[in-house]
């Protein structure tokens, strides 16, 4: 084989970053009491203000896929304060190596079962074989258009010793959403998804259609 065409394989096999995505998911806007961050261990993440996001990605780099993530709040860090994922499992392995190495995503891996009904979106899910996450959204209303001026977000991460800084570009159609159902394990140990069963939720929406950019981080040691 030539070098080149090692080149091009094992580039392939990274999945450097850009990269584009297409799908739909729901963003949650929650309140967090300062027991619970205490109790979880989020005293470092500043504010009560977190965001809990449920994805499908149904094109990507790697294929179609689907995540959960968590963001507590901001991280302070060599750049400021910016907003930094705590938790974040997906159902695709290239997903979750590229995750942790374009970006410092600490990704891992859970089995997701996920219905849409074009009314509501139920989703239920499994880390290391136990059930770890329930959730069930309807949408209500008309759309309303996202556009990439809207999210002005930047994102910290920090992994194996370095910095990492990404600020992706989202856009689509946003409804407001009803929270049927939104249940947790209740695992203090760091390695299930924290339960947000018990906080506040300030507001809720579901995004169809949406395209993303997630480009190159910038890093630093």
């Amino acid at each position: 084989m030539k070098i080149e065409e090692l080149v091009m394989l094992e580039k392939e096999h990274n999945y450097p970053a850009p990269w584009q995505l297409t799908g739909n998911g729901v963003v949650l806007v929650m309140k967090l009491s300062k027991s619970w961050k205490a109790r979880y261990g989020f005293s470092d993440y500043k504010g009560i203000i977190a965001s809990l996001c449920l994805v499908n990605y149904q094109t990507s780099p790697v294929g179609s896929y689907y995540e959960i993530l968590f963001i507590p709040g901001t991280l302070k860090n060599p750049k400021g304060k910016h907003l930094s994922i705590s938790h974040i499992f997906v159902d695709s392995e290239n997903s979750m190596q590229a995750g942790q190495k374009n970006w410092g995503i600490p990704k891992k891996m859970a089995q997701f079962d996920w219905q849409d009904d074009g009314k509501t979106i139920q989703v239920a899910i499994k880390h290391e074989g136990h059930s770890c996450f329930t959730f069930k959204a309807k949408r209500l209303g008309p759309s309303i258009p996202i556009i990439e001026a809207m999210l002005p977000i930047t994102l910290y991460q920090k992994w194996n010793n370095h910095h990492l800084w990404t600020k992706p570009k989202a856009k689509g159609q946003a409804k407001f959403a009803t929270i049927i159902n939104l249940s947790g394990c209740d695992n203090e140990d760091g390695q299930g998804f924290p339960d947000l069963s018990n906080q506040t939720i300030l507001a809720a929406s579901i995004i169809d259609g949406f395209s993303m950019l997630f480009p190159k981080a910038i890093q630093e040691e």
